[in-house]
């Protein structure tokens, strides 16, 4: 796969209204948590983990799945699947992450795909296989929080690749859940963000 090109991007394919209604809907009816990484999750005791895990991800969340939020991102997900001839099965997706990056906020580079398949709960024998981010807010209220890829470039080096027409409220970014991607500081203001995961059988 040419993974320079392996990203749909949807420029303001969300109406504003529609995001502001996510928003509002998620902050008036739930509290956000400290995000934490999967270290910290499997050492909770362990100060070396809090400190490695706020260096690699500084943000709150919270999770949801309403099923009028749900349909506008699987509707998003299946045209993505089609244009960039992935042609993934998928049957289901994990719950959607609700985040806000506050100033000097971020996510560094990772991927989403975990090594084995889920073991546990309705997702159980299901792999990532699709991550989507849809930016809820209007970029003239914040700076920074850019979206970025990690592209590999040859000989080992990589190169970091922006996504055009992104920045824009009610946009969404998707692409196979291997590839490396962050989120930069935000230098100014608070931004708003949705991250859905869509699952499927391991690849063969």
């Amino acid at each position: 796969m040419d993974l320079e090109h392996s990203y749909r991007v949807f420029n303001n394919i969300l109406p504003k209204n529609f995001c502001d209604e996510v928003v509002s809907f998620v902050k008036k009816e739930h509290q956000l948590n400290r995000a934490l990484t999967l270290g910290e999750q499997a050492n909770p005791s362990s100060k070396e983990a809090r400190q490695k895990g706020r260096e690699i991800r500084k943000s709150y969340i919270k999770f949801i799945n309403p099923p009028w939020i749900k349909n506008e991102l699987m509707g998003v997900v299946n045209i993505a699947n089609q244009e960039g001839n992935w042609n993934y099965q998928y049957s289901d997706n994990e719950d959607i992450q609700f985040t806000e990056y506050g100033k000097s906020q971020h996510y560094g580079f990772h991927s989403d795909q975990f090594p084995t398949p889920f073991v546990n709960g309705r997702l159980q024998g299901l792999v990532r296989k699709i991550s989507m981010s849809v930016n809820l807010t209007d970029p003239r209220k914040y700076k920074g929080g850019e979206f970025e890829f990690k592209i590999p470039a040859g000989n080992g080096e990589y190169k970091s690749v922006i996504p055009e027409n992104f920045g824009e409220k009610g946009s969404i970014v998707v692409f196979p859940s291997f590839v490396i991607h962050a989120v930069k500081p935000v230098t100014k203001g608070k931004r708003n963000s949705l991250v859905m995961w869509t699952c499927g059988n391991p690849f063969t």
